[in-house]
């Protein structure tokens, strides 16, 4: 393994000096089988049926509006308050986790969530509402921590990069799979019959808690019993002089992306059908279609940061390419085709960002607190899901969907690389620390 470090340091990944060692790379898929392999599929699984779930209130708002008669304002509070809830599920997931483990935080969060989720169904008034979706924001928000915090653990270290950036993908092929279901319920049964598809998602939980294993690191750091302490000492870690700096420009990173994020996609649905006059089926399909092209974007940064980029740098130049393309698709595009390419662009590299961005984090953090480090990332992305959707709204009314998106949203995806470039000089080598 020294021989593999000391290649890493050496090759054009960090300094340029030397061609990658693709027979390495090689040897690394191989490896890639059996429990490392089925880890990735289950987590992968996991991460897209969340994000399914969560992009189904996107989509449904529409018609959620004009039933319940409730304004846009008011869902933004609901989407608001959600994840307000989820930056505390996140924290408590990833402390939890890393005290008592990954498979039975995994297997119950994504269970439970699912029940909240599929309540949204139910609701007869905004209460109703809010609350169902406050409860599966908090639950779900663990999942983030838990599954990257899995995949770290579980990959080959030489392809670690990619496969916790290909388990990424589950963010826009959630969205995808949704757009293609949500279009025909939605035309048939209306927006209560697009909730129902979570409730099969408790049966699948009890599956993945069979057959996924406990981590090697994970059990290695149980056994000497560091796990073990109050969770305010878990929490206190990563604020303590050697990681202070790292967490806190985490913090701002991610509360950045997730801003960008929360005040551009929930509302994707609603800025076509206001600003483009499509129909809530042509805009499903838009949002739908330009999410499956945005997975490009998740493989090309995994690829770049692994193989001839820093991650750093591919963070940096994905960020702010992000926010130049997404002037160029809120103003530009006329009609469904341009919307489509403009969209896919844009998701390229604004989302893609989120593949290599978490590896880079992640790797920094040793297994006795990666879970909490990990949700530290994941409650800062709730904090700008909760902030922005409701400033976004406030700006429509004033400004118009076109100059609120351009003011609130663009800027984050400048500030979510400026953080990146900030943060202290960090080990990308391939071995991940347990303690």
């Amino acid at each position: 393994m020294t021989d593999r470090l000391a290649r890493r340091k050496e090759s054009p990944l960090r300094n340029k000096s030397g061609p990658v060692d693709w027979s390495e790379v090689a040897s690394a898929f191989r490896d890639l089988k059996g429990v490392p392999l089925r880890t990735f599929l289950i987590c992968l699984c996991v991460w897209t049926v969340v994000n399914l779930e969560q992009s189904m209130f996107g989509y449904a708002m529409p018609a959620m509006v004009e039933d319940l008669g409730i304004s846009i304002k008011t869902i933004g509070l609901v989407i608001s308050l959600g994840f307000g809830a989820a930056i505390f599920g996140a924290l408590l997931s990833g402390l939890l986790t890393d005290r008592f483990g990954r498979r039975i935080m995994l297997a119950s969060c994504f269970g439970l969530s699912a029940v909240f989720y599929a309540l949204q169904g139910f609701a007869g008034s905004v209460f109703g509402l809010a609350a169902a979706r406050s409860g599966g924001a908090a639950i779900s928000a663990g999942l983030s921590p838990i599954t990257n915090s899995y995949v770290t653990e579980t990959s080959p270290p030489r392809i670690r990069a990619l496969m916790v950036g290909f388990l990424q993908i589950g963010f826009p092929l959630g969205w995808f799979l949704a757009s293609m279901l949500v279009a025909p319920l939605l035309a048939t049964f209306g927006w209560r019959a697009v909730f129902m598809v979570s409730l099969a998602v408790p049966v699948i939980a009890a599956i993945i808690f069979r057959f996924v294993p406990e981590t090697p690191g994970f059990a290695l750091v149980k056994a000497s019993a560091v796990n073990r302490r109050p969770m305010k000492a878990q929490l206190g870690d990563l604020f303590s002089p050697r990681f202070r700096t790292l967490t806190l420009l985490c913090i701002l990173a991610f509360f950045a992306k997730g801003g960008a994020y929360a005040g551009l996609a929930f509302y994707m649905p609603a800025f076509l059908h206001n600003v483009r006059g499509y129909d809530a089926s042509v805009a499903a399909h838009v949002v739908g279609i330009s999410y499956g092209i945005g997975i490009f974007g998740y493989l090309s940064a995994s690829v770049v940061g692994e193989f001839f980029l820093s991650r750093r740098l591919t963070i940096v130049i994905w960020s702010w390419l992000g926010a130049a393309s997404l002037i160029a698709f809120v103003w530009l595009p006329s009609k469904p085709i341009e919307d489509v390419i403009a969209f896919g662009i844009m998701a390229i590299f604004s989302f893609g960002t989120s593949a290599i961005l978490t590896t880079f984090v992640l790797e920094q953090f040793p297994t006795r607190m990666r879970a909490t480090g990990a949700a530290c990332a994941s409650a800062s992305v709730s904090l700008g899901f909760a902030v922005l959707p409701v400033v976004v709204a406030m700006l429509v009314g004033e400004v118009g969907w076109q100059w609120a998106i351009s003011l609130c949203v663009t800027p984050l995806l400048f500030i979510s690389g400026l953080a990146v470039l900030w943060m202290p000089g960090v080990s990308e080598d391939l071995e991940i620390r347990d303690f």
